[in-house]
């Protein structure tokens, strides 16, 4: 688990329980976190080039007495930080338990995002503006299948 945020008396408020990218994933309706195709790697053949469809799925564990509305921010940013995509918005905890705490479950779908560049790519994600965690997505050149065109 990953601490985000610790507390006055020293206990975590919020932690990044799972933070994935996926060729698919859903919330269903009993709030159960669905995800296929977990991935942290992808492989064009050439430059540039967009990736159809991915998603990013996020589980936030939120601690009793801690706020129940957040703001989020997720960048995809290049091996020079640049920025390739900017998602942002308010979330907010659906039921908090006094002693267990409750949970934000985020899952966005993402599609036709653009790669410029081969390298270490990143999704930073923010809460109340503050640098929380990374998910490393790494774009590696596809090797061309011996004996194709362009080989001697």
């Amino acid at each position: 688990m990953l601490s985000l945020l610790s507390g006055s008396r020293g206990e975590d408020v919020v932690n990044v329980e799972l933070a994935l990218l996926a060729d698919y994933a859903v919330l269903a309706k009993d709030n159960k976190l669905t995800a296929a195709g977990i991935f942290d790697r992808l492989t064009p053949l050439t430059m540039p080039w967009q990736h159809p469809t991915m998603f990013i799925a996020l589980r936030v564990h939120v601690h009793p007495g801690e706020e129940l509305g957040h703001k989020f921010k997720i960048r995809l940013v290049d091996p020079d930080g640049g920025e390739i995509v900017a998602l942002d918005g308010d979330v907010k905890v659906g039921e908090i338990d006094p002693v267990e705490g409750g949970y934000i479950q985020l899952v966005l779908a993402l599609n036709n995002v653009p790669f410029k560049v081969f390298g270490r790519h990143a999704f930073d994600i923010f809460l109340d503006g503050r640098y929380e965690y990374t998910v490393p997505l790494v774009v590696v050149e596809r090797k061309k299948p011996a004996g194709t065109a362009g080989e001697g």
